[in-house]
């Protein structure tokens, strides 16, 4: 499954370990998943961070928040609304966030204030050549 201009894309990976694993990259479209398609035991959700964050809307906010607290971009918003509403957590599925200062974090990974933007390089996005 590949929409690009929907931001979801889903690839079926196997390692050299025998271990499967499916990633559903996206939000813009999640509401399309048939979540009763897929295994909790072979997928991992991933969704992107957003420009907008908690610091935007409310300045004296703590200077650290949970990841899924602190990006109030519509699309992540929309992306939460459906795991709610899918409960998917209650069904044994992961999911996590690809930020741009931070990489591949889980949800409740404490964040600071950043703007780092993952298609800009002068922004210093996450790489693995900066390891």
């Amino acid at each position: 499954m590949s929409k690009k201009k929907g931001k979801l894309y889903t690839k079926k990976y196997k390692s050299t370990a025998k271990i499967k694993c499916r990633c559903i990259i996206g939000y813009k479209k999640a509401n399309i998943i048939n979540i009763s398609k897929f295994s909790h035991k072979e997928t991992l959700f991933i969704v992107s961070c957003t420009k907008t964050k908690i610091w935007d809307k409310n300045p004296s906010t703590t200077d650290f928040a949970p990841a899924r607290c602190a990006y109030k971009g519509s699309g992540f918003k929309e992306f939460i609304e459906w795991l709610e509403n899918n409960k998917v957590k209650q069904k044994g599925f992961y999911w996590v966030i690809l930020s741009g200062k931070y990489g591949f974090i889980e949800p409740d990974h404490p964040i600071s204030r950043y703007d780092v933007y993952l298609g800009n390089e002068k922004d210093g996005p996450i790489s693995d050549e900066n390891t």
